[in-house]
């Protein structure tokens, strides 16, 4: 089996299907919501916690929007990487490395490659390694 050299797309331009998309673009978007409800239920108080849902529901909006208009794969790259940088800024906000949505950075990183291409996946790797460092660095300052 012949790897493919950098920058080629291991999908060839594979794109999800419209349905599977919505799902998942719309999976996000109620998640959001729902966390956003629990916030507001149980600690109203903590305003600073409506950052990440509203990051996230934009994020996903906008990948719906990109999608209807026709740009498929646009659309797939800002799911992809927006929900890498939506969890990178809530575990930078809520913990580091001692958040618990570190753990959502492995799906992140095999969507990128299954859905985007191999290149991105192994960036968003590199990415998320420099990112764990830091917050480890930084826990132990």
């Amino acid at each position: 089996m012949k790897l493919p050299t950098r920058g080629v797309s291991v999908t060839d331009g594979f794109t999800p299907a419209p349905k599977f998309f919505r799902l998942i673009a719309t999976i996000l978007l109620i998640g959001s919501f729902a966390y956003a409800a629990g916030v507001f239920a149980f600690v109203p108080e903590q305003t600073f916690r409506y950052v990440g849902p509203a990051a996230g529901s934009l994020m996903a909006a906008a990948a719906l929007l990109l999608q209807r208009r026709g740009h498929a794969d646009l659309a797939v790259r800002v799911l992809v990487v927006g929900s890498w940088c939506v969890v990178t800024v809530i575990s930078a906000w809520i913990g580091g490395v001692r958040s618990t949505l570190v753990v959502a950075y492995p799906t992140i990183i095999v969507l990128a490659g299954w859905l985007v291409s191999l290149h991105l996946a192994t960036v968003l790797t590199r990415l998320t390694v420099a990112v764990l460092v830091a917050f480890v660095t930084a826990d132990h300052l």
